[in-house]
C-alpha cells in the first residue's frame, strides 16, 4: 500500500481542489482546475505504472 501512496494522495488532492471549486465561475478557478485534472491524472497513471511494474 505505501507504494501508491503518492499516487493515492494525488487523487484525493484533485478530489479535494474539485469539491472547492464546485459552483463558482470557470473563469474564477480555471488554474485550479487544471491543477486538479493534473493531479487526477498523474495520480492514475502513477498509481497504474507502479501495479504494472509490480507485477
Amino acid at each position: 500500500m505505501a507504494r501508491y501512496l503518492v499516487g493515492i494522495v494525488m487523487v484525493i488532492c484533485a478530489i479535494l481542489l474539485f469539491i472547492i471549486n464546485q459552483g463558482q465561475d470557470f473563469i474564477e478557478v480555471e488554474d485550479s482546475l487544471v491543477t486538479a485534472y493534473v493531479f487526477l491524472i498523474g495520480g492514475f497513471i502513477y498509481i497504474v505504472f507502479k501495479f504494472i511494474r509490480k507485477r
